[in-house]
């Protein structure tokens, strides 16, 4: 089991901006910060209004990130395609901007693809047999160049995994479960866990107060003494800190890390 964190959190962002805030002036920066607070790698972002600064959208930043994962050993084997949320994955433009983008992770090694099914591409019960021919569109186009689909949704749990028996049911595809938003829904996360081991493929990491508000591991809703054991029992699965950035986001994500590998170790 792995820890890392994911892309703009150890970056301290401009007043007023959101979590999705694109670092553009200090993502270079954040594969130095991982390697020293030990973080074994970086969960990428097409961030949702794809800024140009982001590496993964041009041929200089792709080399970057590909030099600065082998110089400090830090993994970029996942990517978090968040720009869906605002370009709905119905529109067969962004099918055709995804596979494109597909071609250029394929370059750089990366075998983890996330789909975050929210806002403008979120699934409902009319939209539910187009959004699944899209996936599949995607799917067969990653698999050919040996990248995992994972999806990561809102939906009530059992309605995710109703989605993927009814609907994908012929494909290898995983889901990403975040910990903080199950928690502020009030789902039962531990019962989750044990009915959906063989759908759940990798975790979001977050803490959330009672206005669902991100806030530092611990401090929150989220039980973690009683999920943490639960989350060892998984095989090969890895765990993304998608956490508030604080005030000194390098310090914030030291402490959180220093949380969560103490009682994996527990």
């Amino acid at each position: 089991m792995k820890v890392g964190i994911m892309q703009g959190r150890l970056s301290k962002a401009p007043l007023g901006k959101d979590l999705d805030w694109f670092p553009f002036d200090n993502w270079e920066k954040e594969f130095i910060h991982a390697r020293e607070i030990g973080f074994n790698y970086i969960e990428l972002v097409i961030d949702r209004y794809e800024s140009k600064y982001n590496p993964l959208l041009t041929n200089e930043g792709k080399k970057k990130l590909l030099e600065l994962s082998i110089k400090y050993s830090i993994n970029i084997n996942y990517v978090c395609y968040n720009s869906i949320i605002e370009k709905s994955i119905l529109l067969d433009s962004t099918i055709n901007e995804i596979k494109k983008r597909i071609s250029d992770f394929s370059e750089l090694k990366i075998r983890n693809l996330i789909l975050p099914l929210f806002g403008c591409s979120e699934i409902n019960k009319s939209n539910i047999s187009k959004v699944s021919n899209q996936i599949k569109e995607i799917y067969y186009f990653a698999k050919n160049k040996n990248i995992k689909l994972l999806l990561e949704s809102d939906l009530p749990f059992n309605k995710q995994k109703k989605f993927l028996d009814f609907h994908l049911r012929e494909l290898n595809i995983g889901i990403v479960y975040d910990i903080g938003n199950a928690s502020s829904q009030k789902h039962n996360v531990l019962e989750e866990f044990y009915s959906g081991r063989e759908y759940i493929k990798h975790i979001h990491i977050k803490d959330k107060n009672l206005k669902k508000e991100n806030v530092n591991l611990g401090e929150g809703i989220v039980d973690f003494k009683k999920i943490i054991p639960c989350l060892k029992k998984f095989k090969n699965i890895n765990l993304t800190l998608e956490t508030d950035r604080g005030q000194n986001p390098k310090i914030t994500q030291k402490n959180n890390i220093i949380f969560l590998k103490k009682l994996l170790q527990e």
